[in-house]
């Protein structure tokens, strides 16, 4: 029978006179033009291993990452056991693809909305269906909305290919399967490639709501979150996979960003402080809630630190337990240093309108002179 083995394919009107301080805005403007994040942003290294061999594939951000897996002809033997190929996928590669190469290959599994466990020992295993050995991607990646892949037909070369393309990132990282075996069911193919996914970074949007994630690379810098009298609560989202710290937290704050030195009260900072100002701590897995009042506002700024820890991996649900080749998951906790602004500072909000009205004056009158040249 055939062997299947992985290879990889992988625009002259006089103006008044300019100020010095417009001078040195139109070239602190420049210098923000001149230098974007784009520039600063450079491109993906996507290291495939297959039969020993290593592969390298460089991506922009938005490319997929992807494997080929060619059906060997009758006789052709390989040395050993190939090297399991890893495919990654992220915000900076939201795609993934797979071509299984041959007139009789085709992909594991055939269902769109599945993919193989990340604790799948061989192709044949998967192909079977058996308990365990398939997963929903909806439930796997933990998603709200179904999620399918494409598995469509090949001319050159004749084959199966198999593509995911992922919007949103699960919460934490995972890890599955995918590979190809020949139509007539062949219990010896060697064509399986690991994709681990990596969870989305943790985040802060407007109004301070911090949704907590737990990858590898999730958590590389502390969240920042101020709160002002115009701008005035906090939510805090550590969802399924984290539990808040400190665990007494409606009383005690941490004073930097290891969580663990939490024994200050909030009193100490907040003399007005109350435990009423927290709401929503019963509910496991919802965002608690931390409103200061207008009235609650010291009198200089103070800062604490508050996050979310991962909980320990659920016996089987690790991502990647017993793959070849993979080290144990890593988790990273969730930290967040809050600035309790003084009760006389200007907000954020109010600052940040104060620099939009500047800018436009500098667009519109480019020409305005401030002061003597």
């Amino acid at each position: 029978m055939a062997d299947s083995r992985l290879t990889l394919r992988h625009g002259g009107r006089s103006r008044p006179p300019v100020s010095v301080a417009w001078k040195i805005v139109a070239v602190y403007a420049s210098g923000v033009l001149l230098f974007t994040p784009h520039q600063a942003d450079g491109h993906r290294l996507q290291q495939v291993v297959a039969n020993g061999n290593l592969g390298r594939e460089q991506h922009s951000p938005g490319a997929a990452a992807s494997s080929t897996c060619e059906l060997e002809k009758p006789g052709g033997s390989g040395n050993g056991e190939p090297s399991i190929p890893v495919l990654t996928l992220s915000a900076d590669t939201p795609t993934a693809t797979l071509l299984c190469s041959g007139g009789d290959n085709t992909v594991v599994p055939s269902d769109d909305t599945k993919v193989c466990s990340a604790q799948t020992s061989t192709i044949s295993t998967c192909a079977k269906g058996d308990d365990g050995t398939q997963v929903l991607l909806k439930q796997l990646l933990e998603s709200t909305d179904s999620i399918k892949s494409t598995i469509t037909p090949t001319k050159e070369p004749v084959g199966k290919h198999w593509t995911l393309s992922l919007k949103e990132f699960p919460l934490i990282d995972q890890a599955f399967v995918v590979g190809c075996q020949r139509n007539n069911q062949d219990t010896n193919s060697k064509c399986k490639v690991r994709v681990d996914v990596k969870a989305r970074p943790s985040t802060v949007e407007d109004g301070n709501i911090v949704t907590c994630s737990y990858g590898k690379d999730s958590n590389l810098t502390p969240l920042q979150a101020e709160l002002t009298k115009e701008n005035n609560e906090l939510a805090l989202a550590c969802g399924n996979h984290g539990t808040i710290t400190p665990t007494t937290f409606t009383t005690h704050l941490c004073q930097d960003d290891t969580l663990k030195k939490c024994e200050k009260r909030y009193t100490e900072v907040l003399p007005l402080y109350s435990e009423s100002w927290w709401t929503n701590t019963s509910k496991d897995g919802d965002p608690v809630k931390f409103k200061v009042p207008k009235e609650g506002f010291p009198t200089a700024d103070q800062k604490f630190y508050i996050g979310c820890l991962p909980k320990k991996a659920e016996e089987g649900h690790s991502p990647s337990r017993d793959v070849p080749g993979k080290d144990a998951a890593t988790t990273t906790p969730c930290k967040v240093l809050v600035t309790v602004k003084a009760a006389s500072s200007p907000s954020a909000a109010s600052s940040a309108l104060l620099a939009a009205v500047f800018a436009a004056g500098v667009a519109v009158f480019p020409g305005l002179s401030v002061g003597s040249a």
